[in-house]
């Protein structure tokens, strides 16, 4: 996970919060974390975050580009 200097104009994808023991959880994301990039592609809404992770296989390995504010 990277995170990128500026928060983007628009809020890509922020999660609310964070469960326990899950792979969000695991990489670290924090509620209110904005995923701006998957795998070096910009992610452009909630849905299109949803659905490109919905593609991946489980254990597949994902990298998420993160701007967070403090």
């Amino acid at each position: 996970m990277s995170t990128t200097p500026a928060p983007p104009a628009i809020v890509q994808c922020a999660p609310m919060r964070v469960l326990p023991d899950t792979a969000a959880a695991l990489a670290g994301l924090k509620p209110g974390d904005v995923i701006t990039e998957l795998n070096g592609e910009k992610v452009t809404h909630s849905g299109d975050l949803s659905s490109r992770i919905g593609l991946s296989a489980p254990g597949d390995v994902v990298r998420l580009s993160v701007w967070r504010d403090k």
